[in-house]
């Protein structure tokens, strides 16, 4: 479960939209994903550029439907040109990887407009209610 932190104040998360159905003309301040294992622990991303958010999801040959493997987020400091990826897996495990911006592997459709007022950073959280 996602939670994205805007600008204005507001919140909004998984449980009442899809990522793609976020406002493109509202910052986000900080993206959030629960941690399947310890459920009252979010990770964060805050003060990036960009942000997005993956579900990874496999299916068998001949399967209609996947299996959630994981849940991806990420930002992108543009001016260091360094993305940074949360990756928490549906075990519980949690990942945490950097990559050039020019190693991007996802649709820059799902790239979010963020506000950078300071240092890039991770941290771990109490979860926000999301509207």
């Amino acid at each position: 479960m996602w939670t994205a932190n805007m600008e204005d104040g507001n919140a909004a998360g998984s449980a009442s939209r899809n990522w793609t159905d976020l406002p493109k003309d509202k910052k986000l301040t900080g993206v959030q994903l629960v941690i399947p294992s310890m459920p009252k622990i979010y990770v964060c991303l805050k003060n990036y550029q960009k942000y997005y958010f993956v579900t990874e999801a496999m299916a068998n040959p001949g399967d209609r439907k996947g299996k959630i493997t994981a849940e991806i987020i990420g930002g992108h400091d543009i001016s260091l040109g360094v993305g940074t990826e949360i990756r928490v897996e549906v075990t519980g495990a949690v990942r945490v990887s950097t990559y050039p911006l020019d190693k991007f592997k996802f649709s820059q459709d799902i790239l979010r407009d963020g506000t950078s007022n300071g240092k890039a950073r991770l941290e771990t959280v109490k979860p926000v209610e999301a509207v």
